[in-house]
């Protein structure tokens, strides 16, 4: 998801691609320019909003490779969706995934291979940070903000 700005490490994606071989394929979504003519590659340039949900659920591994992120609500969708996260081990991802999914240095080609083919048929158990990213808690937090309590 997202831009290719340097931050990103989409450099990396076409070298793990290669080395995970038959069977695997990554779906980008956002730019790719960098990224154009990748075997095995799916681009997608404008998916609407809504329908995001749909690519979360249809994905068996969500591979976030920056970094360096402010946030990356990519990962919280994917938890909410259920797909097993991959991501590189920065400062905000330790954070957002409270010490869930497969955290890989971001410049370790080996490393991504490995944790996406161990994170493929996993099934992630999601429903602690599900609750804590839910809607639910963000309500009640907000609304003890606002209250004259």
């Amino acid at each position: 998801m997202g831009t290719e700005e340097p931050r990103k490490n989409v450099e990396i994606l076409p070298k793990v691609l290669e080395q995970l071989g038959e069977g695997f394929a990554l779906v980008r979504i956002g730019g790719f320019e960098k990224l154009g003519s990748v075997k095995g590659a799916i681009f997608l340039r404008d998916v609407p909003f809504d329908l995001m949900p749909l690519y979360y659920n249809a994905a068996d591994v969500l591979v976030a490779p920056s970094l360096d992120e402010g946030f990356d609500a990519p990962l919280i969708e994917a938890v909410n969706s259920g797909t097993a996260v991959v991501a590189s081990d920065i400062p905000v991802h330790r954070e957002v995934l409270r010490g869930m999914g497969r955290l890989v240095d971001p410049r370790d080609v080996r490393g991504w291979v490995e944790a996406i083919r161990l994170s493929v048929d996993e099934t992630v158990n999601w429903s602690g940070l599900r609750e804590y990213y839910g809607e639910e808690r963000a309500r009640r937090e907000y609304e003890s903000l606002y209250s004259d309590d």
